[in-house]
C-alpha cells in the first residue's frame, strides 16, 4: 500500500487531437490554442509534476520500479487517448502499427536528448 498524496487541479474538458504526424506536445490540447512558447512551457510544467511524483516514490521504493511503472502508466495513457479519439473498435485497430512506430520513435527521440543532456553536463546535473 502506497500513501502518496497529490494535489492536483484537474480541468475535465479535454480535447483530444490524436495525429501521428503531430509532435507528442501538439497532441493533447485544452481549449483555445496557446501561443508555443506557452504550450512548451506547459507541457515540461507537466512533465516535472510527473517526475516529482516519480522522485517522491523512489524514496520509498525500489527507483527501477518507479521508472517500470511510470513507462507503464505512460503506455496505458497513450493507448487510452488512441481509443478516445477513434470512432470504432475497427478505426482503433487500423492505426495501431502507425501510432506505436510514431510513439517508439517519438521517446527515442526524448531519451536521446537527455541522453546527450546528461552526457554534456553529468557533474553538474549529477552533483560531482
Amino acid at each position: 500500500m502506497y500513501k502518496v498524496e497529490v494535489e492536483v487541479e484537474v480541468e475535465v474538458e479535454v480535447e483530444v487531437n490524436w495525429n501521428i504526424n503531430k509532435p507528442i506536445e501538439q497532441l493533447v490540447t485544452k481549449g483555445e490554442r496557446m501561443t508555443n512558447i506557452d504550450e512548451g512551457k506547459k507541457f515540461r510544467g507537466m512533465a516535472d509534476a510527473f517526475i516529482a511524483e516519480a522522485n517522491k516514490l523512489k524514496k520509498i521504493e525500489n527507483p527501477g520500479m518507479v521508472g517500470a511503472s511510470f513507462l507503464y502508466a505512460a503506455a496505458r495513457f497513450n493507448i487510452f487517448l488512441m481509443a478516445a479519439s477513434s470512432s470504432s473498435a475497427d478505426e482503433f485497430a487500423s492505426i495501431k502499427e502507425d501510432s506505436l512506430n510514431a510513439l517508439m520513435a517519438e521517446f527515442k527521440k526524448m531519451l536521446e536528448d537527455h541522453f546527450e543532456n546528461y552526457n554534456e553536463n553529468f557533474n553538474e546535473l549529477m552533483g560531482k
